[in-house]
């Protein structure tokens, strides 16, 4: 009777303890993994390219759109449907205001179509008053494609007509 106690107890341990000793084994470098597994996974990011700006005023304010190509990289059709960020003067990183989607742009798959972005200059970079152009960097871009958040930011884009003589 004794044995078969001692039997089942070793029986029990080894059936709990194994599988505990085997995992410490076999994931001794990093024991995270054997909670979190890693996943490797690549996403096609978007490619993004300047193409212009328009212009106008209300009022006192520099109402200015920048046009970027945006090619969606996947065969399915994808929504923008917000696009947040700032915009700063290229040349002294002067804050100038912030900016946001013009209208929610459908991508079609693998083809480049035009995104409309528009920014309010609410203040002029102090050492720029005197320009009539100026170069600007979108600084904390976010671009929400159906729930997928991208963080991007986007240098020297310009001249940007200030409409000054």
């Amino acid at each position: 009777m004794d044995t078969l106690r001692l039997l089942l107890a070793i029986l029990t341990a080894t059936t709990v303890l194994g599988p505990i000793c085997y995992a410490l084994i076999v994931y001794r470098e990093d024991l995270s993994t054997l909670f979190m597994p890693r996943i490797e996974l690549t996403l096609n990011v978007p490619r993004i390219e300047y193409v212009g700006y328009e212009y106008g005023y209300e009022g006192e304010l520099l109402k200015v759109t920048i046009a970027l190509n945006i090619t969606n990289p996947y065969n399915k059709v994808l929504t923008i449907r917000n696009v947040t960020g700032s915009v700063y003067c290229h040349k002294h990183g002067e804050f100038l205001g912030s900016l946001s989607l013009l209208e929610e742009t459908v991508l079609q798959p693998n083809k480049p179509t035009t995104l409309k972005l528009i920014f309010v200059l609410l203040s002029d970079c102090e050492r720029c008053r005197d320009a009539t152009s100026l170069y600007v960097d979108l600084k904390n871009l976010s671009i929400n494609v159906q729930g997928i958040t991208f963080y991007i930011g986007y240098e020297n884009i310009g001249p940007i007509a200030l409409g000054r003589s």
